[in-house]
């Protein structure tokens, strides 16, 4: 986190995975500013995104990884949770038909009777019956999970779609900017 008092989310770390799960990109983020909040370090749980910087100096730059990112999504159907909290954070938008988002997916909700927005912990334990995130955060285990909860329900998403029946709720109006 970054800003006063450490409340502004800053990425770290972009993991994109295909729909295999196999690692597509896996890139570190040199900090833009300094860190004012807590690190949730997810690989080096004793580092700091400061410390990082000195012992891997070769750190992609954020503008680098928005470039990337951005040119590899183009066109392209992404699938993850809570999509447009890390287009946002790219300063990225993407198309909302484009956008296969498993925390917005109805179905999952209304199998869970919830209304409101719902962890990727819990949806893989409900669904797929596996934990993630136990002791630390890792994004390509969450990459991977997210694909999963994808696949394990794909014919029946994609039918809604084929059938102009969008299964998802819309995300919070304030994240609007990120969907095309």
């Amino acid at each position: 986190m970054i800003g006063h008092g450490g409340t502004i989310p800053q990425l770290a770390r972009v993991t994109l995975v295909d729909y295999h799960g196999q690692i597509i990109y896996d890139l570190w983020i040199r900090p833009q500013s300094p860190i004012t909040g807590p690190v949730r370090n997810q690989t080096f749980p004793n580092e700091g995104a400061e410390r990082m910087c000195m012992l891997y100096p070769s750190l992609s730059s954020f503008e680098e990884v928005q470039a990337l990112i951005g040119e590899v999504l183009e066109d392209r159907i992404i699938v993850g949770h809570s999509l447009w909290e890390s287009l946002s954070i790219l300063g990225l938008s993407h198309p909302a038909a484009l956008t296969r988002d498993v925390e917005l997916y109805w179905p999952f909700r209304n199998r869970l009777n919830l209304q409101t927005h719902v962890r990727l912990q819990t949806l893989i334990w409900h669904f797929m019956r596996r934990h993630i995130q136990r002791n630390r955060m890792d994004s390509l285990e969450n990459a991977r999970a997210q694909i999963d909860l994808y696949r394990s329900v794909e014919r029946e998403w994609e039918g809604y779609i084929h059938h102009n029946m969008w299964p998802c709720e819309l995300p919070p109006p304030r994240w609007a900017r990120c969907y095309t």
